[in-house]
């Protein structure tokens, strides 16, 4: 892999990917009196933005169909 290529599919991709998720976790941290309920959101956001990010800008299409398939699996095995 050359340094260009590295450069903007891993390093570019992280950087945008840490900026949206701390935007989006700032919201509840700075409008959210409570410590304990500001936790607890930030988390729930957290997690939720940070799959929601990486399913965006990180996975390409060939990991997006095998997460997909791994997860049509896991339905059949447990409607079974």
């Amino acid at each position: 892999m050359s340094i260009k290529s590295y450069l903007s599919e891993v390093v570019i991709k992280s950087i945008v990917s840490f900026v949206i998720i701390l935007s989006i976790v700032s919201i509840p941290h700075f409008f959210i009196e409570n410590e304990l309920y500001r936790l607890l959101s930030v988390i729930v956001v957290n997690i939720f933005a940070f799959l929601f990010v990486i399913w965006l800008i990180g996975l390409t299409k060939i990991e997006k169909s095998f997460i997909v398939q791994i997860i049509n699996k896991l339905r059949v095995r447990i409607n079974l």
